[in-house]
């Protein structure tokens, strides 16, 4: 019987060998990055809003940025 885990150790060696081979630009690796980093977050039990936060901006539109700068500001002005 073949433990659980060899199955995912073997999909986690053909991530790493796509990831090392694909030639992609410093926004994609980012988004990638952010990515990864929110589901080793999400394996390990350790997730956050701000992790969850972070993945979204890592992949969102300039559009998508200021409405979140604007959202965050609106919500400033409002503790005032």
């Amino acid at each position: 019987m073949v433990a659980p885990e060899i199955p995912l150790l073997a999909e986690l060696d053909r991530l790493e060998a796509a990831l090392l081979a694909a030639p992609v630009s410093d926004s994609a690796r980012s988004a990638l990055s952010g990515r990864l980093q929110t589901l080793v977050a999400k394996w390990n039990g350790t997730t956050t809003q701000v992790d969850e936060t972070a993945d979204r901006l890592s992949t969102a539109t300039v559009d998508d940025l200021f409405d979140f700068i604007d959202n965050a500001l609106s919500h400033g002005d409002s503790r005032s």
